[in-house]
């Protein structure tokens, strides 16, 4: 190996290869090599210290609030996060974040339209026995109770087989994970994947998940609740 040393002397060594990796990423596969550190410090010339310190970000911190607590840290040398040494991965990230949240709000707008689909019809099937009950003396504010109740049954219903069911995939997906290592070598700005892509479930996941239906599930359940609030009890009961 020949390079050049800290201190601007000529390095050079002869070192035995003891194996290949497989791809790492594209400037670590074309000009990286791994050693010891003894050997490296012996080589470059670098008896103490780091030349490079990567900083995993605490969960509790953003990456901007993490940058800035690093930088305060360190004056004088040069902190820089990870979207601003591959800003094309960081424009990459943000997009698929983006198309990410338009899918799911794609998703959870028809799952809207089949919740008010739904109630409509069980509104319009039981227009009659809607106007017998407000007949009888129930008053509007009731009957929307009574159709708000029953979406609310019907959305915890669903919530717990949902769950249920979504348990074994998520067991699967968390700990086994999808085996992606054919596109091995496949690199991002010369960043390689993982080449298994395991899935990642926090409380906060599930929580925004099922709160964000339940809001959907009983907004649309609103119209229907209040077109069998407004029923006039002698049209309802002589509807066809």
């Amino acid at each position: 190996m020949l390079t050049q040393g800290a201190d601007g002397s000529m390095a050079n060594e002869l070192y035995t290869v003891r194996g290949v990796l497989k791809s790492v990423g594209e400037a670590t596969d074309r000009g990286a090599v791994f050693m010891t550190q003894g050997a490296f410090r012996d080589l470059m010339v670098v008896p103490e210290g780091v030349h490079q310190l990567i900083v995993r970000r605490p969960a509790a911190l953003t990456l901007a609030q993490a940058g800035a607590e690093v930088r305060g840290l360190t004056p004088g040398l040069d902190a820089k996060t990870w979207q601003e040494l591959a800003p094309v991965l960081a424009d990459l990230h943000e997009t698929q974040r983006s198309v990410i949240t338009i899918f799911f709000l794609i998703v959870y707008l028809a799952i809207g339209i089949v919740i008010l689909n739904a109630m409509l019809m069980a509104v319009f099937e039981r227009i009659r026995e809607l106007g017998v009950m407000k007949a009888l003396g129930m008053g509007g504010e009731a009957v929307l109770g009574l159709i708000l109740a029953e979406s609310g049954v019907m959305t915890a219903l669903s919530v717990v087989v949902a769950l249920g069911l979504s348990v074994p995939a998520l067991y699967y997906f968390v700990h086994t994970g999808i085996d992606v290592s054919g596109l091995s070598d496949v690199s991002v700005q010369g960043i390689a994947m993982d080449p298994i892509w395991r899935a990642s479930v926090s409380r906060e996941t599930m929580t925004q998940a099922v709160g964000l239906f339940v809001f959907i599930a009983v907004g649309a359940a609103l119209y229907p609740a209040a077109k069998a609030a407004r029923l006039a009890p002698v049209a309802a009961m002589h509807h066809q």
